[in-house]
């Protein structure tokens, strides 16, 4: 059985806030603590977090539309 256009939106949206959600917890967890990247640029750490969270909201936005 194919999958239908709004069935693969709906999927892709889910997948976008997941790899949103984690991004922003792995530039957190950098600037916090210092780990994984050691924190070698507090500058990246927040401008991945900030792309992370504009990703999050871009995913949560789109998903009443993907379910029509």
């Amino acid at each position: 059985m194919p999958l239908g256009p709004s069935r693969v939106s709906n999927a892709l949206s889910i997948v976008g806030l997941v790899v949103a959600g984690l991004v922003v917890v792995l530039f957190v967890a950098d600037l916090a603590v210092g780990f994984p990247f050691q924190r070698v640029s507090v500058a990246a750490d927040i401008g991945f977090i900030v792309s992370g969270l504009i990703t999050a909201y871009l995913s949560w936005s789109i998903r009443p539309r993907a379910r029509a």
